[in-house]
């Protein structure tokens, strides 16, 4: 039975007699009749000062190693213009396994780095350059976060009454990246393993909001008493929301 080749660009497979290969084999199809589809376009998302590598590979059997970096602006994603070899950000082509590997490093990515970048090599078979890897680069400012929902100045609690079944300490903040959120009383850090807490709910919403609901005891004693302090954060900066609990009542 004569063998039969179906090239693409996932992987190698054998069914019966019939042989499914492309950039990512190792072994298996004849050069001449590898045939490798375009490259399908991935996007990533960095903020300001972020750094990052794109990285590229080429199968040694169906490509040469003369790997090539272009870059394109975002408006015009046609008009590419190729990264000179000598650029610093093109990492040295090395060889790893079965592949050619090229690496593009971005260190403290600007607005301007935005835009598609694309990795080329050139095929044993026809000499033809051909797309291994397309990524669509956006670069986003760095948003502080902001408190949208503070803790208030003061709450009263009373010593003769269990607390109420809806108290809670809550606090929301704003900001890109998300900023993370941690509780403080008097200082040092709350977790939920803290006597004084019963439950800490910490989730993420839309619009790149954090929540969280602090949940005391329901016991009230002079130890739930306290500065509580929400702070938020993330590479922009800092925020934080302060509140006092007053504990009253005949003891």
């Amino acid at each position: 039975m004569e063998q039969k080749y179906i090239c693409s660009s996932l992987k190698l497979l054998q069914v019966d007699r019939v042989i499914i290969c492309g950039n990512d084999c190792d072994f298996g199809c004849p050069p001449g009749l590898r045939t490798i589809l375009p490259a399908a376009q991935q996007v990533r998302t960095v903020y300001i000062r972020d750094e990052t590598t794109l990285t590229c590979k080429a199968n040694i059997f169906a490509f040469s190693d003369d790997l090539v970096w272009e870059w394109a602006p975002t408006a015009n994603a046609s008009e590419s213009v190729e990264i000179a070899g000598d650029d610093d950000r093109i990492k040295a082509t090395k060889t790893t396994g079965y592949h050619y590997q090229s690496g593009l490093s971005i260190e403290g990515a600007l607005r301007n780095n935005s835009g598609v970048y694309r990795c080329r090599a050139r095929q044993r078979s026809n000499g033809e350059r051909q797309v291994l890897h397309e990524v669509q680069l956006n670069v986003k400012d760095i948003i502080p976060p902001a408190i949208t929902v503070g803790l208030q100045r003061h709450y009263d609690l009373d010593r003769n009454h269990r607390l109420p079944i809806k108290f809670k300490l809550e606090c929301q903040a704003s900001g890109d990246p998300i900023p993370s959120l941690a509780w403080y009383k008097d200082a040092k850090p709350i977790t939920s393993r803290n006597a004084t807490v019963s439950d800490i709910q910490t989730f993420s919403r839309e619009n790149h909001t954090v929540v969280s609901h602090l949940f005391l005891v329901p016991d009230i004693t002079e130890a739930r008493g306290g500065r509580y302090l929400c702070q938020v954060s993330n590479s922009g900066g800092v925020g934080a929301s302060r509140g006092i609990v007053h504990v009253g009542g005949n003891s």
